[in-house]
Protein backbone atom coordinates (compact mmCIF):
# COMPACT_ATOMS: atom_id res chain seq x y z
CA UNK A 1 0.00 0.00 0.00
CA UNK A 2 0.71 3.93 -0.60
CA UNK A 3 1.51 6.73 2.01
CA UNK A 4 1.66 9.94 1.44
CA UNK A 5 4.77 11.54 2.57
CA UNK A 6 4.42 15.35 1.62
CA UNK A 7 3.47 16.63 4.87
CA UNK A 8 5.71 20.12 5.04
CA UNK A 9 5.97 19.75 1.39
CA UNK A 10 5.74 23.21 -0.47
CA UNK A 11 2.90 23.29 -2.65
CA UNK A 12 1.28 25.71 -5.13
CA UNK A 13 -2.11 25.60 -7.22
CA UNK A 14 -2.34 22.17 -5.30
CA UNK A 15 0.52 21.36 -7.76
CA UNK A 16 4.01 19.61 -6.12
CA UNK A 17 5.50 18.18 -9.21
CA UNK A 18 8.32 16.27 -8.46
CA UNK A 19 10.71 15.82 -10.56
CA UNK A 20 13.06 13.75 -8.24
CA UNK A 21 14.11 11.91 -5.23
CA UNK A 22 17.27 10.50 -3.17
CA UNK A 23 17.67 8.37 -0.61
CA UNK A 24 20.89 9.75 0.67
CA UNK A 25 23.12 6.97 0.93
CA UNK A 26 25.50 8.81 3.28
CA UNK A 27 22.97 9.72 5.87
CA UNK A 28 20.54 6.89 6.59
CA UNK A 29 16.98 8.25 6.86
CA UNK A 30 17.84 11.33 4.81
CA UNK A 31 15.75 12.06 1.95
CA UNK A 32 16.24 15.20 -0.60
CA UNK A 33 13.29 15.53 -2.96
CA UNK A 34 13.13 18.29 -5.83
CA UNK A 35 10.26 19.85 -7.64
CA UNK A 36 8.90 23.00 -9.72
CA UNK A 37 8.92 25.15 -6.48
CA UNK A 38 12.48 24.26 -5.32
CA UNK A 39 14.54 21.41 -3.23
CA UNK A 40 13.03 20.16 0.00
CA UNK A 41 15.04 17.76 2.90
CA UNK A 42 13.55 15.22 5.56
CA UNK A 43 15.81 14.05 8.19
CA UNK A 44 13.58 11.07 9.61
CA UNK A 45 12.38 8.96 6.31
CA UNK A 46 9.62 11.90 5.17
CA UNK A 47 7.88 11.85 7.95
CA UNK A 48 8.56 15.47 8.13
CA UNK A 49 9.98 18.02 5.56
CA UNK A 50 11.83 21.59 5.15
CA UNK A 51 12.55 23.68 2.60
CA UNK A 52 16.17 24.36 1.44
CA UNK A 53 16.87 27.50 0.74
CA UNK A 54 18.81 28.18 -2.50
CA UNK A 55 18.51 31.00 -4.91
CA UNK A 56 15.50 32.42 -6.09
CA UNK A 57 15.18 32.20 -9.83
CA UNK A 58 12.06 32.90 -10.67
CA UNK A 59 9.52 35.38 -9.78
CA UNK A 60 7.44 33.22 -7.51
CA UNK A 61 10.28 33.06 -5.57
CA UNK A 62 11.70 29.61 -6.62
CA UNK A 63 14.16 27.45 -7.92
CA UNK A 64 12.82 24.94 -10.36
CA UNK A 65 15.09 21.88 -9.60
CA UNK A 66 15.06 19.12 -12.36
CA UNK A 67 17.51 16.48 -11.59
CA UNK A 68 19.33 14.83 -8.77
CA UNK A 69 22.55 12.84 -8.21
CA UNK A 70 24.61 11.28 -5.37
CA UNK A 71 28.48 11.28 -7.15
CA UNK A 72 28.86 7.47 -7.50
CA UNK A 73 31.46 5.83 -4.47
CA UNK A 74 31.21 9.56 -2.96
CA UNK A 75 28.15 10.11 -1.50
CA UNK A 76 29.24 13.58 -0.06
CA UNK A 77 29.19 15.55 -3.18
CA UNK A 78 25.68 15.43 -4.54
CA UNK A 79 24.22 17.30 -7.96
CA UNK A 80 21.53 19.49 -8.54
CA UNK A 81 20.16 21.07 -11.76
CA UNK A 82 18.26 23.54 -11.68
CA UNK A 83 16.89 27.00 -13.82
CA UNK A 84 13.89 29.49 -13.24
CA UNK A 85 11.16 27.71 -14.83
CA UNK A 86 10.28 24.33 -17.10
CA UNK A 87 11.06 26.56 -20.12
CA UNK A 88 13.51 29.62 -19.20
CA UNK A 89 16.66 31.05 -20.36
CA UNK A 90 18.51 30.57 -17.10
CA UNK A 91 20.26 27.03 -16.31
CA UNK A 92 22.48 26.66 -13.52
CA UNK A 93 24.06 23.59 -11.09
CA UNK A 94 23.92 23.41 -7.55
CA UNK A 95 26.56 21.18 -5.60
CA UNK A 96 26.72 19.97 -1.92
CA UNK A 97 30.14 18.36 -0.40
CA UNK A 98 28.11 17.70 2.57
CA UNK A 99 25.31 15.23 1.54
CA UNK A 100 22.81 17.36 0.91
CA UNK A 101 22.79 20.13 4.03
CA UNK A 102 24.82 23.11 2.37
CA UNK A 103 24.86 23.96 -1.32
CA UNK A 104 26.24 25.98 -3.85
CA UNK A 105 26.29 27.17 -7.22
CA UNK A 106 28.75 25.89 -9.64
CA UNK A 107 29.94 28.28 -12.30
CA UNK A 108 30.59 26.05 -15.68
CA UNK A 109 32.17 28.69 -17.22
CA UNK A 110 29.36 28.25 -20.00
CA UNK A 111 26.13 30.35 -20.35
CA UNK A 112 23.68 27.88 -19.86
CA UNK A 113 20.60 29.30 -22.43
CA UNK A 114 18.00 26.88 -20.71
CA UNK A 115 16.95 25.47 -18.04
CA UNK A 116 19.39 22.52 -16.72
CA UNK A 117 17.81 19.29 -16.80
CA UNK A 118 19.71 16.56 -15.90
CA UNK A 119 22.90 15.09 -14.31
CA UNK A 120 24.89 11.59 -15.33
CA UNK A 121 27.98 10.46 -14.20
CA UNK A 122 30.28 7.54 -15.61
CA UNK A 123 29.93 4.89 -12.85
CA UNK A 124 33.49 3.97 -13.68
CA UNK A 125 35.10 7.30 -13.82
CA UNK A 126 32.63 8.95 -11.55
CA UNK A 127 35.18 12.28 -11.96
CA UNK A 128 33.31 12.61 -14.94
CA UNK A 129 30.01 13.95 -15.48
CA UNK A 130 27.57 15.59 -17.74
CA UNK A 131 25.03 17.78 -16.98
CA UNK A 132 22.26 18.94 -20.35
CA UNK A 133 19.61 21.94 -20.95
CA UNK A 134 16.42 21.16 -22.01
CA UNK A 135 17.21 23.74 -25.05
CA UNK A 136 20.18 21.03 -26.29
CA UNK A 137 23.44 22.61 -24.54
CA UNK A 138 25.63 19.73 -22.90
CA UNK A 139 28.36 20.33 -20.74
CA UNK A 140 30.79 17.59 -19.60
CA UNK A 141 33.92 17.33 -16.98
CA UNK A 142 36.28 15.11 -16.00
CA UNK A 143 37.58 16.46 -12.91
CA UNK A 144 34.39 16.27 -10.45
CA UNK A 145 33.32 19.87 -11.66
CA UNK A 146 35.84 21.86 -11.66
CA UNK A 147 36.66 22.17 -15.00
CA UNK A 148 33.80 21.80 -18.24
CA UNK A 149 34.03 21.84 -21.49
CA UNK A 150 30.57 21.97 -24.47
CA UNK A 151 29.42 18.97 -26.33
CA UNK A 152 27.61 20.24 -29.09
CA UNK A 153 24.65 17.71 -30.49
CA UNK A 154 24.38 16.21 -33.34
CA UNK A 155 22.84 19.09 -36.27
CA UNK A 156 19.20 18.68 -35.92
CA UNK A 157 18.90 17.95 -32.28
CA UNK A 158 17.46 21.01 -30.26
CA UNK A 159 16.32 19.53 -26.75
CA UNK A 160 17.83 17.34 -23.57
CA UNK A 161 15.22 15.86 -21.08
CA UNK A 162 17.41 12.97 -19.88
CA UNK A 163 20.97 11.63 -20.37
CA UNK A 164 23.02 8.62 -19.17
CA UNK A 165 27.08 7.62 -19.35
CA UNK A 166 28.20 4.23 -20.74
Amino acid sequence: SWENMSHGLYTNDDLVDMHGVLASTLNPGTVISISRAGMFRSTDQGDHWSHVDLETLNAKGQTYCRGIKEVPGNPRYVWVAAGAGFQSDLGVLYRSKDGGVNWERVDTGFEAKSTMFGIAFDERQPKTMYCATNGGQVFGSHDGGENWSDHPLPEGATQVYALACG
